[in-house]
């Protein structure tokens, strides 16, 4: 499946997304990703996982990190949630935003992460995290795979929420 959702958009500065948000200065878009493509930057090497919803191109990240000896997968989780004001269903900016939202959940799910990051750092409880390492956390607090597992839950509910409240209010 290719992630080329929202290279245009970035390339042009509109907005495409089912919130039809305000634009931006266009960026050059040197390279289109495709799902489970690969970027290696200074040692690190990243893959792509191609999570539509949020935006039509919406890309999750996994890598492979070591502490003290010990391997952990990590995942940067791009947008799961549903932008204020965006309908499911009829939506004519994003047609297929269902099925690309229940892809999105499926895709991360299977992804089995040990530590979980996103573009906001209240979705994976960043601060509370950091105070407990200040606090002299024995272990390290962002390995946390359950947190992870709560927070697809929880955002896949709120996604099968707002689509039954739709369906509902359509019949």
């Amino acid at each position: 499946m290719k992630a080329s959702g929202d290279a245009a958009a970035i390339g042009s500065g509109i907005d495409s997304s089912a919130a039809g948000a305000q634009g931006w200065n266009p960026v050059r878009v040197d390279r289109v990703l495709e799902d489970l493509d690969t970027i290696s930057l200074g040692g690190v090497t990243m893959q792509a996982h191609l999570t539509p919803g949020h935006t039509k191109g919406c890309t999750a990240w996994t890598l492979t990190v070591e502490e003290n000896g010990k391997s952990y997968s990590v995942v940067f989780v791009g947008g799961t949630a549903i932008n204020r004001g965006v309908n499911l269903l009829n939506n004519k900016r994003h047609p297929g935003i269902v099925e690309d939202y229940a892809r999105t959940f499926q895709v991360l799910k299977e992804i089995e992460a040990d530590v979980f990051l996103a573009q906001h750092p209240s979705m994976y409880g960043m601060d509370e995290k950091l105070e407990q390492l200040r606090g002299g956390a024995t272990g390290n607090p962002f390995i946390d795979p359950e947190g992870y597992r709560r927070f697809l839950e929880e955002e896949e509910g709120n996604y099968l929420k707002q689509l039954e409240e739709e369906r509902s209010a359509s019949r």
